[in-house]
């Protein structure tokens, strides 16, 4: 009776944000380990790329570099990400590691539930993701992925300025691929394929579904100019431009025709 109340006592769900509730009420941390420290010679850029942990992609935690902050794996913590948690399983709180290095070879340590324990970890996209600055948004910003197995093909989960969504990532491949003047902009490419120039300047101009206002350019085909639009801070597509000068040295180019 008494090692069956004992059990009873340590069997509890999961609290919310998928944090463990222990049977005393104490939460364990979303993400364990401590950052790495900041280079004594700042590495550029400089900038706030991430503004909580939250807003960076499976282990990762939003670190200080010195001139700013940027998603960093822990001291010691493996690449790779954990394996999902189904949020309705009941497990027994144990606690068998605390750190990646506790594990032999690629595992890694995780949370299942309240029973924290090593197990094989899930290979995470080549590639690094590209950086982007942290936008002041007048709403709270969301989630689209929590790692890069929510990402269709080759696209990483990244940070994005407003939280987590899936983009290509920097890759020598990939990044040559990509106009010089699109490699600053926010939103996704098109998953369909390599990105040129040509298929950048015939998609639609699409404002995105945050709240923010942002004065944008995208080139309109039809026209065979580029047209000003309003951004709203997130989503969206490659045909999405700071600066009108930056539109028209991409898509506005000489004997290019209208449609």
């Amino acid at each position: 009776m008494k090692l069956g109340l004992f059990l009873l006592l340590l069997l509890v769900p999961l609290g919310p944000s998928g944090h463990c509730r222990l049977a005393s009420g104490h939460r364990l941390p979303g993400k364990r380990g401590e950052c790495p420290r900041p280079s004594r010679i700042p590495l550029k850029p400089c900038g706030n790329f991430c503004s909580t942990d939250d807003s960076c992609p499976g282990s990762e935690r939003c670190c200080s570099t010195g001139c700013g902050r940027e998603c960093r794996l822990p001291v010691g913590a493996k690449r790779g990400f954990c394996p999902r948690l189904d949020p309705s399983m009941m497990t027994i709180c144990t606690v068998r590691c605390s750190k990646d290095s506790d594990c032999q070879g690629s595992s890694k340590c995780c949370s299942m539930g309240c029973d924290v324990h090593c197990v094989g970890s899930v290979t995470a996209k080549p590639g690094v993701c590209p950086k982007r600055k942290v936008l002041q948004t007048f709403a709270p910003c969301s989630n689209s992925c929590k790692d890069d197995t929510d990402c269709p093909r080759y696209e990483k989960c990244c940070f994005t300025g407003c939280g987590l969504g899936c983009l290509p990532p920097d890759r020598g491949t990939t990044a040559l691929l990509l106009p010089t003047a699109w490699v600053h902009q926010l939103g996704p490419a098109p998953s369909g394929g390599p990105v040129s120039s040509g298929d950048i300047c015939h998609l639609p101009p699409v404002p995105g579904p945050c709240r923010g206002r942002f004065r944008r350019y995208a080139y309109n085909p039809a026209m065979g100019t580029c047209q000003l639009f309003i951004y709203s801070g997130c989503g969206g597509n490659p045909n999405n431009f700071r600066t009108v000068e930056e539109c028209q040295q991409v898509c506005q180019q000489p004997g290019r025709a209208k449609e």
